[in-house]
């Protein structure tokens, strides 16, 4: 029997990882091995060297095995080399007290949108959003505000796999719609939708910008609709959410006055955008 070269079992490997990373609940050899299709010895050893490293915990009582500690430090690591996190957290801070509302800050990676950092709620009933959580541009505000800023040779080039079905299956017109909704999200410096990803909730999204006039990230509030219900409150969280995105950019180093800074000006829009898309709730 020839022996398994070292790349084959790495690959069995990672995959044995990524499965405990999507899924996290405690598994058990057969049930991991049937589910990646592999033979249980194989599936027992790679286990028992994980263990070894602390990447995988077992339980003495259950025998089943999920992600170890290991992972806490990874994590620690990638929050400290980010400096966004770092710089962001103060601001999210300060945004959650202002409007009380779920706060997380995305970007762009590949052709998704990956949360990189999050602030639940205070309140018992808030919106959710895990560090890691993906999502395809077209889909949810954070997403589409990445799109709308991105360059625009990247924004034409997903548009394009979308009409040609390569992403998702959307209609020419479903896609001329998102087209609208882009130059929408563009023109008012914020993404606002309801209830796409996840019934019951909304959210609003602003752009954070580099020091290169690029978008860097998008900064969300995840918001019930009992509470998005509410347009004194829809407002209030649209201006305090552009206010920090504009004290985001400019710290770091976004060469440029934000057009979309709390000025009369932009409560004035801010109402404006409010009251379109409450008058298209109701149709």
């Amino acid at each position: 029997m020839k022996p398994a070269s070292g790349i084959g079992v790495l690959e069995k490997t990672m995959r044995v990882l990524n499965v405990l990373a999507g899924e996290p609940r405690p598994w058990g050899v057969r049930e991991l091995s049937r589910h990646l299709e592999l033979n249980p010895s194989t599936v027992l050893r790679i286990l028992d060297v994980l263990e070894a490293h602390a990447y995988v915990a077992q339980d003495p009582v259950t025998r089943r095995y999920q992600l170890g500690n290991v992972f806490y430090r990874f994590f620690s690591t990638l929050t400290q080399m980010n400096s966004l996190t770092t710089l962001s957290e103060s601001a999210m801070l300060r945004l959650r007290e202002a409007t009380g509302e779920t706060i997380y800050l995305n970007v762009l990676r590949g052709e998704e949108r990956v949360c990189i950092a999050s602030m639940r709620s205070p309140q018992p009933l808030c919106a959710v959003i895990p560090v890691g959580c993906c999502t395809p541009l077209h889909l949810g505000a954070s997403a589409t505000c990445l799109l709308a800023f991105a360059r625009d040779d990247f924004r034409e080039a997903y548009l394009q796999k979308l009409q040609r079905g390569e992403v998702a299956s959307l209609s020419v017109s479903d896609v001329c719609h998102l087209r609208r909704e882009l130059d929408q999200i563009v023109a008012t410096g914020f993404a606002m939708i309801s209830g796409q990803l996840t019934q019951g909730y909304s959210a609003i999204s602003a752009p954070v910008f580099n020091r290169k006039s690029t978008v860097e990230a998008s900064l969300t509030l995840g918001i019930p609709d009992v509470r998005f219900a509410d347009m004194t409150h829809r407002e209030r969280c649209i201006v305090e959410l552009r206010r920090t995105a504009a004290e985001l950019s400019a710290a770091l180093g976004y060469p440029k006055t934000n057009p979309w800074d709390a000025t009369s000006a932009t409560k004035t829009n801010a109402l404006a955008a409010v009251h379109e898309l409450a008058v298209g709730e109701s149709h």
